[in-house]
């Protein structure tokens, strides 16, 4: 039978192709372009035990293509792989639960998927999945999927919740603070010179 000559030279004897082609394909993208197919693979779990169930129906079914092999293990073998496949509401960091209206919710019993979070708004893990939280007054995001808000910038402020940006003080105000929810008027007859001062001098 086939083998691999410089093996058995060795005292290895098994039966196999001298080169069998090996195909690993990576996509570094895979989990913002499709969190579903990621948490898929993340679980995929191919025991030896499974392996060995294939060969074997292979030898017995030489004829057979691999992937009727496959197949035909899949079929037979449900209760194994029905786990990989995640549930509608399984989030990735930079998501979050939504009703069936594409609102976001906080609670598993009213989420019917995930959606990334938009500006303004933050993903936080709640133990067993993803929520999208607003920004707190005195931060802001400004970009999609992300994890975190961003203190304001000393001279700007949020006075709400949900901020795309930070807004600028306007000219008689200030604020020294980073984080800074309101600004400061500038006492009795000193103003500012300019938008965003983030002092009185």
């Amino acid at each position: 039978p086939p083998h691999n000559p410089k093996e058995s030279s060795i005292g290895i004897f098994k039966t196999a192709t001298d080169r069998l082609p090996l195909i690993k394909y990576v996509y570094n993208g895979l989990k913002a372009a499709s969190p579903f197919v990621y948490s898929f693979f993340k679980r995929m779990a191919v025991s030896m035990e499974a392996v060995e169930t294939m060969l074997k129906d292979k030898q017995l079914n030489a004829d057979d293509s691999d992937e009727t092999v496959a197949c035909r293990w899949l079929r037979q073998h449900e209760e194994e792989w029905t786990p990989w496949i995640p549930r509608a509401t399984e989030c990735v960091a930079g998501q979050g639960l939504v009703a069936k209206n594409g609102s976001y919710v906080l609670s598993l019993l009213n989420a019917s998927g995930c959606r990334w979070c938009t500006p303004g708004w933050y993903s936080v893990s709640s133990g067993i999945t993803y929520i999208c939280t607003p920004c707190a007054p005195g931060t802001s995001q400004g970009l999609p999927g992300q994890e975190v808000c961003v203190s304001c910038d000393g001279g700007r402020y949020s006075d709400g919740g949900a901020a795309e940006r930070c807004k600028l003080c306007d000219i008689g105000f200030y604020q020294e603070k980073v984080g800074g929810s309101t600004c400061i008027a500038c006492p009795g007859p000193m103003t500012t010179n300019y938008k965003a001062a983030d002092s009185l001098a």
